[in-house]
């Protein structure tokens, strides 16, 4: 089950189970869609792919996991509520 574990500043974070272990990895996005995972795949591969958003060849399966569970689409939604409102 993914779990938005901290909604802060400029970065939202989730906490994504490994399909393969007990381990949970962390997958961040900040407001201008740079994103980043706590994985070794991410670390060893897509980290030097400019990890965007915007990149699809950039995602590792537990931002994608991320992606379609509809997290970082919602996120931004409510940055943006939230800046509109001025929270």
């Amino acid at each position: 089950m993914i779990e938005c574990i901290q909604e802060e500043g400029d970065f939202t974070d989730w906490e994504v189970p490994s399909s393969s272990s007990d381990i949970k990895y962390i997958v961040s996005v900040d407001d201008e869609g740079n994103l980043f995972c706590s994985c070794p795949d991410f670390y060893y591969r897509k980290s030097r792919m400019n990890p965007h958003i915007s990149n699809p060849e950039s995602y590792c399966k537990h931002i994608r996991q991320v992606l379609e569970h509809g997290e970082i689409e919602r996120s931004e939604e409510r940055h943006q509520v939230c800046q509109a409102s001025s929270c």
